[in-house]
């Protein structure tokens, strides 16, 4: 895939994010003995941590299918943040679960032995206390009004499925 400034600012935020979490790992104390890296798929995949590779995988938004981006369409239409479905996905996928992957690094540093539920469940209160704690990294709406666009939900959804907040 061919650089664009988009997917440079893309790849650029992500690094940003994934220094600034290792730096918080280093000042707890905990010497890792690697620090993950960006990778930036060609293909249409997940956004994810990937142990073989030790890295962040990213997919950019340009290699999404159009059926993908139809739904990116529509989750940016009850999003909280007047975002296109591009700009949503960028948010989203490209930027704030970012912390969430590396929450799975640390879970592989840890060595921990968890269930599917229990990895997610756990990346994702790792993402929540790392945006909290560093809600400008990089600059961005704040931490607050960023989560609760991640977890809008259109007022169609039947309420058993329905996130509860408090």
């Amino acid at each position: 895939m061919q650089s664009s400034p988009m997917l440079d600012f893309v790849t650029t935020q992500a690094q940003l994010i994934l220094d600034t979490f290792y730096e918080a790992v280093v000042a707890c104390g905990r010497k890792p003995p690697f620090k993950p890296s960006v990778i930036v798929a060609t293909t249409p995949d997940a956004t994810r941590y990937d142990p073989a590779n030790h890295a962040i995988i990213l997919v950019p938004y340009e290699v999404l299918q159009p059926p993908r981006r139809a739904a990116m369409d529509r989750f940016a239409a009850i999003g909280t943040l007047s975002l296109s479905g591009r700009e949503q996905y960028i948010k989203v996928f490209n930027n704030l679960l970012v912390a969430h992957e590396l929450g799975h690094w640390l879970q592989e540093m840890a060595q921990q032995t968890l269930n599917r539920w229990q990895a997610e469940y756990q990346a994702n209160q790792i993402m929540v206390a790392f945006w909290r704690e560093y809600p400008a990294a990089p600059p961005a709406a704040a931490t607050e009004r960023r989560l609760a666009n991640f977890v809008a939900q259109s007022p169609n959804m039947p309420t058993r499925f329905q996130i509860i907040q408090a």
